[in-house]
């Protein structure tokens, strides 16, 4: 967990009985991090401790994109696969693909057509990113699927 510098001044502060002002946060502190002086007697299960919960997290995807988190293929076969945006100001791009990889870019979200090979074999990811479609290159949130490559069953039965 970071210790903002203003953090341990304020603490400082107030335990040689300097007291700011209700409505002052702190220079530097992000203001929803800021917890008035009275709310500091309140019990825990009152306080929002959700600004707390984000702090060096990436940004939640749930409830921005739906679609598949993990997919099997075998050789040879065709993965088809979609991704649907839940608002409209979001769209996706490519991140991490198979150079072999399609990528379409949908109405509503994006598809992803790739028919791995024998080379193939094993696990991948694909990385996807949400952008917002008014600024492309402001990246929002990061969506991934595993997609598990397997052999055909013809190998699998002779032991390959």
């Amino acid at each position: 967990m970071r210790i903002f510098a203003p953090t341990v001044l304020l603490s400082l502060a107030l335990a040689t009985g300097c007291v700011l002002p209700e409505d002052q946060v702190p220079d530097g502190m992000p203001a929803d991090l800021w917890v008035p002086p009275s709310a500091a007697n309140l019990p825990v299960a009152e306080l929002d401790l959700a600004p707390l919960s984000r702090l060096g997290e990436e940004p939640d995807v749930d409830g921005l994109v739906e679609g598949p988190q993990e997919i099997a293929v075998t050789i040879g076969e065709e993965m088809d696969v979609e991704l649907h945006v839940l608002q409209p100001s979001l769209a996706i791009q490519p991140g991490s693909l198979p150079e072999a990889a399609s990528f379409l870019t949908l109405d509503d979200g994006a598809r992803v057509l790739w028919v791995p090979g024998a080379g193939d074999i094993g696990h991948h990811e694909f990385v996807f990113l949400i952008v917002d479609v008014d600024e492309p290159s402001l990246v929002l949130a990061q969506r991934s699927i595993l997609v598990d490559v397997l052999p055909g069953f013809s190998l699998i039965e002779y032991g390959f």
